[in-house]
């Protein structure tokens, strides 16, 4: 008897693999002509925007975008935000920020998804063309929340849309950025099956193959995210795009390999007091100074914030990690 049974476990272990290797051979030779996954494994970037915008019940008139530029190499996922604030200049027309003509065309009989073509065209016109996404994700706030419903802390983050400065609101994009890259990571099948299942309720190229690779990918990947916020220039009544700086960003950060080997120690440091506490710049220059740190100069931030905020102009990613 016990034989028998020896026998027939074999047998379902045998079936098992067989049915697994079949599996994955069928996957694999599946996923081979999906764009995204080639890229992935070939080590190349891959290329997204993510559009969201406000309802009457969830950040009404809020309009936010972000390009990501998944580096491969480095496993960073360069995160640059859009400021929807900034005019765009056209020919014959008066200047309107992204902001305004979304929420204008919108309105339209053109609608939401005129709304979006014209946003992508004049982004990616201000970008020079330079920026060829594989894929796009378009929704509301409200269906957001609905693809993250099993996360508080998201919900938490979303109820805060009025700020006091464009520094707060990409501390307020970078954690919910954080937050959804943790939940990829740490519930990676969940997170699979809730896209399926909202895939339908959203204006997006992305494939249910092409996000279950990325998601898989990211999980064991390590990824981590570099946030960039859009180089402009604040004029007296508005806000525009700083060409100049535009074009140097994405060429010398944005698009180019990040080093994971380079050293802070070099690196130029000034220190702003946004505690609200005295002599806090100072107690922290030396501290930094103790530790062969090079600060230039320190002094009093002229907003207050509740978190230490740690800015690069430079685009040195692993540097600046290891300061903080």
């Amino acid at each position: 008897m016990q034989r028998k049974i020896k026998n027939i476990l074999k047998y379902v272990n045998f079936t098992i693999i067989i049915v697994l290797l079949v599996t994955i051979f069928a996957y694999a030779h599946m996923s081979k002509n999906d764009p995204v996954t080639k890229k992935l494994i070939q080590g190349k970037p891959v290329k997204f925007a993510v559009l969201l915008y406000g309802t009457e019940k969830v950040r009404p008139e809020q309009l936010d975008c972000f390009l990501v530029y998944y580096e491969r190499e480095s496993d960073l996922l360069k995160i640059l935000s859009v400021n929807t604030d900034t005019v765009v200049f056209r020919k014959k027309t008066r200047a309107r920020s992204f902001k305004y003509s979304f929420k204008e065309t919108s309105a339209s009989e053109g609608g939401i998804n005129l709304a979006v073509t014209n946003f992508y065209k004049d982004l990616f016109e201000m970008l020079g063309n330079t920026f060829d996404p594989d894929f796009q994700i378009t929704m509301d706030y409200e269906t957001f929340l609905q693809v993250m419903s099993n996360s508080s802390r998201i919900r938490e983050l979303v109820a805060e849309d009025e700020f006091h400065n464009r520094d707060v609101q990409c501390v307020n994009q970078l954690e919910i950025a954080e937050e959804v890259l943790r939940i990829v990571k740490k519930k990676t099948l969940s997170s699979i099956l809730r896209f399926n299942k909202h895939c339908g309720f959203l204006d997006t190229s992305l494939k249910k193959k092409s996000f279950a690779n990325f998601a898989v990918h990211t999980k064991f990947s390590g990824a981590e995210i570099m946030f960039c916020d859009f180089p402009v220039k604040y004029a007296a009544t508005r806000v525009e795009p700083n060409k100049d700086a535009l074009v140097d960003f994405l060429g010398t950060v944005f698009y180019s390999k990040t080093r994971k080997d380079a050293s802070p120690i070099g690196t130029l440091i000034e220190v702003k007091n946004a505690s609200g506490k005295p002599r806090m710049a100072e107690k922290t220059t030396w501290l930094l100074r103790e530790n062969k740190f090079d600060v230039l100069d320190w002094g009093n931030s002229p907003a207050l914030y509740d978190k230490t905020i740690i800015k690069d102009f430079h685009g040195r990613y692993f540097e600046t990690r290891k300061i903080a």
